[in-house]
């Protein structure tokens, strides 16, 4: 049975270059010569994305630097990539990205690099684990915009623990005062 790719579009100046090598051909021709988002079109316009050497031959150009081992597995795994893992959970901002649109789900083995940076961990808490991330708290509560999203959407109330470090922010001790505690004279009291 032959496959019809006619719903897909795919550049003229790809196919001229790809149509006539082999699957094995394709892959590192494309791997080499172009980019991961055109790596995308041509994986799913030549039904390639499951291959084996889409993961090796990415690996070794891409897998060990975190966010390109990230665009790598967004763009053209689309799923979780064991064998970057290690790279990726490197980097708070492209672990916490991985977990939530890779894994979908939380990534324990990257959390002693995520909880460390207050903003990745609130996203990480808020998106991912969808609740309190207490490993994270000592780091997100010193980050007053981090300690008041923390509050309003994980927390959804009050953080005693983090007032100290949110009255330091004009803007967010308002916030945190009109949307949280609900009384604009709070810290008059506090």
């Amino acid at each position: 049975m032959e496959l019809d790719f006619s719903q897909y579009h795919l550049k003229d100046k790809y196919r001229k270059v790809l149509e006539h090598l082999s699957d094995e051909d394709k892959i590192k021709t494309s791997i080499e010569n172009y980019s991961i988002e055109e790596l995308d079109d041509i994986c799913e316009y030549y039904n390639l994305r499951k291959h084996p050497l889409i993961k090796k031959l990415g690996l070794e150009k891409y897998g060990k630097d975190p966010k390109y081992a990230f665009l790598y597995t967004l763009y053209v795994i689309k799923g979780r990539w064991i064998e970057a893992e290690p790279y990726i959970k490197t980097d708070p901002y492209f672990a916490y990205q991985y977990a939530h649109f890779a894994i979908k789900g939380r990534w324990k083995e990257a959390e002693e690099y995520i909880k460390k940076y207050p903003l990745f961990a609130y996203y990480y808490a808020h998106e991912v684990i969808k609740g309190r991330f207490p490993e994270a708290e000592e780091y997100i509560k010193k980050d007053s915009y981090s300690a008041y999203y923390y509050a309003l959407h994980v927390i959804k109330g009050r953080w005693p623990e983090a007032e100290e470090y949110i009255k330091k922010s004009p803007q967010y001790a308002y916030y945190y005062a009109q949307y949280i505690i609900k009384d604009e004279n709070f810290w008059d009291n506090n």
